[in-house]
């Protein structure tokens, strides 16, 4: 056995006492994965269904805190968009619900403090709104006079940045939401992904079909990097040091009552992987027959989800073989948004699903969480993180 076949065993015996085939974590696992910087790492052998959050809904949006121990998602329902907070800490037990806005302006993004603390959601009304996570408080709320289209929270919950459906990606403190940086950066098309790097830097990505990587200097967000692409980008997600891109042929809406209809999988729908310094193309599975709508990226780099409106959300490793079936889960009718955990143990799913046939029937989960079963968990550290106040 080599120098680096021992460590990794060593390293296996240490937190996971054993390699065996879809372990359990350990009690020592799960006091290391209590800590605010660590993640599970490994590969992905299974799902395994947590918690249905909602039933027969449209749900627009989900996100949670490091842990999951409060989960927050949008829903349409009627007229009004409204945003729910559920408390995992044991059986899941719905702490408050919003009514956020009216007229079928749904809220595009939801984020979670890690600490769980404050909760903010981003609609087509126009407002960035900020809820006390426990209670459901009103804080603070942003009005920046442009559809919202998506949300991101640096890793250490202090700065948000904002997307518009004009293409502005729009810095905030967080919870204050108090404006600090702003720029035209997406061609006034809708800015569909946002993520932060470790070192501050935001990776945006939008329907003008182009990642760019800008960072707050002073009041000023300058770009730094971008790079064109062909499809359109409907999600955008960072970890380790690989960028996850949800991509396709042409914008993913589609109104309500309509159908998607299946298509060959393709290059043009699929979920890219880039690296996130040069936004060179690393990687691009092929599996979805339709437009991805959302990814998600566990702070590894390694393990990433894509759903689609193929209803399919599929759980990949990085380095799989082309012949190798990823992970999946389907839905009743299409996914919209994927997002793991900061600790990378769960993935909550949101999707719409479509009403019960009869009376009798049961309606289909449209918000889950599931629980990633690794073949052999690993506890990782994660590094430290370098000066990310502006300069």
């Amino acid at each position: 056995m080599g120098v680096r076949a021992r460590a990794v065993a060593a390293l296996c015996l240490l937190l996971a006492g054993g390699c065996a085939s879809k372990a359990p974590l350990t009690d020592e696992q799960l006091k290391l994965l209590a800590r605010g910087d660590t993640y599970l790492s490994g590969e992905v052998k299974q799902l395994k269904r947590d918690a249905v959050l909602d039933a027969g809904g449209l749900a627009t949006a989900v996100g949670a805190s490091r842990h999951g121990e409060l989960v927050a998602f949008a829903t349409l329902t009627g007229d009004d968009a409204v945003l729910n907070a559920i408390d995992r800490t044991g059986s899941p037990k719905r702490l408050w619900a919003q009514r956020v806005n009216a007229g079928r302006r749904p809220v595009e993004a939801v984020e979670v403090s890690p600490d769980g603390a404050w909760v903010v959601s981003a609609g087509r009304d126009g407002f960035a709104r900020a809820f006390r996570g426990k209670s459901g408080v009103p804080g603070a709320a942003l009005g920046l006079r442009q559809p919202l289209t998506a949300l991101a929270l640096r890793w250490d919950g202090a700065q948000l940045a904002v997307g518009t459906a004009q293409g502005r990606v729009v810095v905030t403190t967080f919870p204050g939401l108090e404006v600090v940086a702003q720029a035209e950066l997406h061609g006034g098309q809708e800015v569909r992904g946002l993520a932060y790097r470790a070192d501050g830097a935001i990776v945006s990505g939008g329907w003008d079909r182009s990642l760019v990587v800008s960072r707050q200097r002073g009041g000023d967000l300058l770009e730094e990097r971008r790079r064109a692409l062909e499809q359109y980008v409907n999600d955008v997600q960072v970890g380790g040091a690989a960028v996850a891109v949800a991509l396709s042929a042409s914008p993913d809406e589609r109104p309500a009552g309509e159908m998607a209809a299946f298509e060959e999988p393709s290059p043009a729908n699929a979920a890219a992987l880039l690296d996130d310094f040069t936004l060179e193309e690393v990687a691009r599975p092929v599996h979805h027959r339709g437009p991805v709508s959302t990814v998600a990226m566990a702070p590894d780099g390694v393990v990433f989800a894509s759903g689609s409106l193929d209803g399919r959300v599929l759980v990949e490793q990085r380095d799989a073989a082309p012949s190798v079936t990823p992970l999946g889960l389907e839905v009743d009718w299409f996914v919209r948004r994927a997002r793991f955990t900061r600790d990378a143990r769960y993935l909550l799913v949101a999707a719409w699903v479509q009403p019960p046939l009869t009376e009798k029937s049961q309606p289909a989960p449209d918000v889950t969480v599931e629980e990633l079963v690794r073949k052999a968990p690993e506890v990782v550290r994660e590094p430290p993180h370098p000066d990310v106040e502006s300069r």
